[in-house]
This record gives structure tokens, sequence and C-alpha cells, in this order.
């Protein structure tokens, strides 16, 4: 029998989104969303940033992200995130800014549509790529929620800090 998939809040070590054009330098690291926005003016792009506990994971584990989303209206039916591996963990919740924002890896390990302006829970399989990291020796690791279309709604995620945090 494997493991059963983990379902923790308290993996999530730090979770924070930033933003461009005249916010570039604000840190959004207390903020209870996590806001994720693409657009071709900077002004609106925004990024979310997870830092996942990744140790107490077992080989042949599953293993699930979960997140608490909705739309921040009802101008388009869903909105798609990227979740993209972070070249580094070394940032800090409190520290975080767009200019100072860890660069992303190449590729894409899952995207979530998200749909409606009423908060639901949304899962991804993320096994494989943290198996991968877990077999390399990594106790965590970085994820950015990216926006890959220009929408006017947003897509929007719980933060660690709320009673609906993120879960691995």
């Amino acid at each position: 029998a494997r493991p059963a998939p983990s379902a923790d809040a308290s993996r999530i070590l730090a979770d924070a989104y930033v933003r461009g054009g005249q916010y570039a330098n604000t840190n959004y690291g207390s903020a209870t969303e996590l806001i994720t926005k693409f657009s071709v003016d900077a002004v609106y792009l925004r990024e979310a940033y997870m830092m996942l506990d990744i140790s107490g994971i077992q080989s042949g584990q599953s293993v699930r992200l979960r997140l608490f989303g909705k739309l921040s209206d009802n101008r388009a039916p869903s909105v798609t995130t990227a979740i993209v591996p972070l070249s580094t963990t070394a940032w800090t919740e409190s520290g975080v800014t767009w200019n100072n924002k860890p660069l992303a890896e190449a590729g894409t390990w899952a995207t979530v549509a998200v749909s409606g302006t009423t908060g639901k829970w949304y899962e991804v399989d993320i096994t494989a790529q943290v198996q991968a990291l877990r077999a390399a020796g990594n106790t965590s690791v970085g994820l950015a929620l990216k926006g890959i279309a220009d929408t006017l709604p947003y897509a929007t995620f719980t933060a660690r800090q709320t009673a609906t945090a993120p879960q691995l």
C-alpha cells in the first residue's frame, strides 16, 4: 500500500505575491491572498510565490498541492494559473518583491483553471516532481503561481495566514 497523500498546511513555509509597475519594490508577504494575473501592462502583473517543506515526504507517497481560490470578478468564466518551479528557495515572505523575485525554472508542473467568484479547493498532483527532488536530497521547493493569459479578472488564492491556507 502506498502512503496516504499529504494534506498539511504547516508544510507551507512561506508565501507572498509580487506586483509589477510602480509596485515593483512593495512586499505583499503579510497579505491574506496570493494574487496571480498576467498582463501586457506591468502595473497589472502579479505572481505568487510559495516555499514548501518536502522533508517529510516519503518514497512512494502521493503529493498534492491544494489551493483555495476564486476569481476577482465574473468578467471571464475561468482563468488559468500555471504552477512553475523556482530556481531557489533563497527568498523570504517579508522580503520578496517584483524586483528581487526568484527566477522561475523552465517548464510548468501543473495548471489550475480557477472559475467563479466563490472560493473552492483546487488540487494538483505534483508527486513526480516532488519525489524527484526528494530523491536528489532536497528538503524544500519554491513554486511560482503565474497567470498565462491577459484576462480581466485575476485569480486569487488564500495565503497561509488564513483558515483555508494552502496545503501540501
